[in-house]
């Protein structure tokens, strides 16, 4: 124990006083100085006094309670358990010089006795105290946006109507959205194929939802046009083609689509 006294005195220049067990410490020091076997242990052992020459022979680290109690005063404990510390060697001390027989330690045996006990629920009470303070706060789980919520089979059923009634030229975004969410069902989504089977299952739920975002919007924005004969007649004959091909396309989807839901 050469380092004790040095701990110590950095501890006490430092100034830092014991975190919220101060005052149950407090009270531990004064019951155990109103116990009737407290008296040899409350000042410094004087070895002239007592005509024990050898005590600081054999006690490398003296200690009482009336030290304890200053130190704890002057704010030089850190820890709970540096208080124990130091009152344990006071008890420690006592039965080392007298020996196991003797009245002193007899006396010494009752005190460590009496104040383990009232220690255990200081060191409780810390613990609890530490607990509380390093704890994560309690995560509250946040609502779901709409957009998060697991599409339900109605949903899925809305969905493919909707997709159903947009126009050829929206196919190349419907195919954008499912490449971008699930690249694996559509290599290449620059590729318009005339029949596509593509199972719902096979979309996550971020996929179908930007899929009903879309379809929404082209909804809203009501850019699904009605072909009037003149528009028909004014659009080139392989322009017309390439449309029905793509409209093909589209209804394969949406049949697949529809294929894959349950009845």
């Amino acid at each position: 124990m050469a380092d004790h006294d040095s701990r110590k005195r950095k501890r006490g220049s430092e100034r830092t006083p014991l975190k919220g067990v101060w005052a149950e410490c407090k009270k531990i020091l004064d019951s155990l100085k109103k116990n009737k076997n407290s008296w040899p242990f409350l000042k410094p052992v004087d070895p002239v006094a007592l005509n024990i020459p050898d005590y600081f022979d054999i006690i490398k680290h003296p200690m009482d309670i009336g030290t304890v109690e200053e130190r704890l005063a002057n704010g030089e404990y850190y820890t709970a358990d540096d208080f124990a510390q130091d009152l344990r060697l006071v008890w420690q001390n006592a039965i080392k010089y007298n020996g196991p027989e003797h009245s002193v330690s007899v006396m010494a045996q009752t005190m460590s006795t009496l104040f383990e006990k009232r220690f255990i629920e200081v060191k409780k009470k810390n613990w609890d105290e530490d607990a509380a303070a390093t704890s994560p706060p309690p995560v509250t789980k946040k609502p779901k946006k709409e957009d998060d919520k697991d599409m339900t089979l109605e949903e899925k059923r809305k969905l493919c109507v909707m997709v159903s009634t947009l126009d050829s030229k929206h196919l190349q975004t419907v195919l954008q959205i499912i490449h971008s969410g699930a690249p694996e069902v559509i290599r290449n989504a620059s590729q318009i194929d005339e029949e596509l089977d593509i199972s719902v299952e096979a979309l996550d739920n971020k996929t179908l939802r930007a899929l009903e975002k879309f379809a929404v919007e082209v909804a809203q924005q009501n850019s699904v046009p009605s072909l009037s004969s003149s528009s028909s007649s004014s659009v080139p004959k392989t322009e017309k083609q390439s449309r029905i091909r793509q409209h093909c396309a589209l209804l394969s989807f949406v049949c697949s689509f529809l294929r894959a839901l349950p009845p």
